[in-house]
């Protein structure tokens, strides 16, 4: 998958998001399968034995609880600390870890080189707009793995979706930083099945596509994002919205 040359800080470095249109369509695909695999074998619903009918249903057990996908300490880490002058943030592996992510298909080469250098960035750029913009690099690498990499990447696209918002306005990154930390989750959660969840971050997605310029957002994933925003709110039984989203995608 290519990515066109556009800005993450001036021209280069642009996340997955911004493609050509071959591009687009290709990871629409990828996507769109991967939610309906994962719907697929999330929940498979069970049969009774036979044996005719019975007078009460035997009480379900409680499904153990999942671990966070974020725990406390790495908010704490990542997000709430200050960042320590003494630690050199690792720029050339950031550098170096972008063309085996976006170009050259070769996505767990660029996470090995980010994952090696994760602690320095994190010491020297705690809290600040350049380490979420090192965990979103990290976030699409593992998720362009798939299967059990996409649940790890959910870990850093919701580290930096806090470190993003926490910046005053001057400091904030460009809105298709914003887009991807939000796209990726929306995806994920979609293919769970949690459909509350990823109606936020569509909407956010939608929303932050609404205030950028066209060309870091493409008119065609404002229309994936609406796509998308669709099936979580048909998921939830929210028929209204989801025609009055129908109606705006016919629109585009």
């Amino acid at each position: 998958m290519r990515q066109s040359p556009a800005a993450e800080g001036k021209v280069q470095n642009i996340p997955l998001v911004f493609l050509g249109s071959a591009g687009l369509k290709s990871l629409a695909i990828v996507a769109i399968f991967a939610i309906a695999v994962t719907s697929l074998t999330a929940c498979s619903g069970g049969s009774e034995p036979g044996g005719g009918k019975t007078s009460s249903k035997p009480s379900k057990p409680e499904a153990p609880k999942e671990p966070p996908l974020v725990t406390d300490e790495e908010i704490s880490r990542y997000v709430d600390a200050e960042p320590d002058t003494k630690v050199a943030f690792p720029e050339a592996e950031f550098k170096e870890a972008h063309p085996y992510i976006f170009t050259q298909n070769k996505p767990g080469v660029g996470v090995e080189i980010l994952k090696k250098h994760l602690d320095d960035a994190v010491k020297a750029q705690a809290g600040q707009t350049k380490l979420g913009q090192y965990c979103t690099r990290l976030g699409i690498g593992l998720w362009m793995q798939g299967g059990d990499k996409c649940k790890e990447s959910m870990k850093y696209f919701l580290l930096a979706q806090r470190i993003f918002y926490k910046q005053p306005q001057e400091k904030r990154p460009m809105p298709n930083w914003f887009f991807n930390c939000h796209l990726y989750p929306g995806l994920y959660y979609n293919g769970q099945r949690k459909w509350a969840e990823a109606e936020q971050d569509w909407r956010k997605c939608i929303n932050i596509a609404a205030g950028a310029p066209i060309n870091l957002i493409s008119k065609e994933w404002r229309k994936i994002s609406l796509q998308q925003l669709h099936i979580a709110l048909v998921g939830q039984g929210k028929t209204v919205e989801a025609k009055a989203v129908q109606e705006q995608i016919k629109k585009m």
